[in-house]
């Protein structure tokens, strides 16, 4: 296989005489294969959930966040990256509500190019939390709001039942 995708049939024969087929799904990028494989950050949501063809992306951070890493893997390791507006780790220093940066694969053979556009907001994120019954005295109140300011900033959560007496937990943003 040059590189594409391919499918293997492996099958399996047992001594009863019944077979069973295992299908395994092989991808090779191609010399000429200009994508990228994954976009990771230090912190916040994109949106939407990344795949190799999409091009455009919205990464939404916390209003607090002063700086994001941003590391972008080329599904070909032979491909090169150029990053527009990061530094040289992939840092990128937040000074507006708004800040965009791309990447732009050139395919190892340099036959093709493809650039994928990412815009930094500075929003409100629903921050991912992971409760357990240790966390709360009655499982039935999962719904949390913030203790200071009464909206799901992800700082200090309250039950929202109107007890904000009864802080559960202090969290920071993914």
């Amino acid at each position: 296989m040059v590189g594409g995708a391919s499918d293997i049939i492996v099958k399996c024969d047992a001594a009863d005489g019944s077979s069973s087929n295992t299908v395994i799904h092989v991808f090779l990028p191609s010399a000429n294969d200009a994508t990228l494989k994954a976009v990771q950050f230090s912190c916040g949501v994109i949106e939407p959930d990344f795949h190799r063809l999409e091009t455009a992306y919205v990464l939404r951070i916390a209003p607090t966040v002063s700086e994001v890493t941003v590391t972008a893997t080329p599904t070909n390791a032979t491909a090169k990256v150029i990053s527009h507006g990061t530094g040289p780790n992939g840092s990128l220093r937040l000074t507006a509500n708004e800040t965009e940066v791309s990447f732009e694969v050139a395919s190892a053979d340099c036959t093709l190019k493809q650039r994928y556009s990412l815009l930094l907001r500075k929003d409100k994120v629903v921050p991912r939390l992971v409760l357990n019954k240790d966390n709360l005295k009655d499982s039935s109140k999962l719904e949390m709001d913030c203790f200071l300011c009464g909206d799901a900033c992800g700082k200090v959560l309250a039950r929202t039942d109107g007890e904000k007496d009864a802080v559960l937990s202090t969290m920071k943003y993914e």
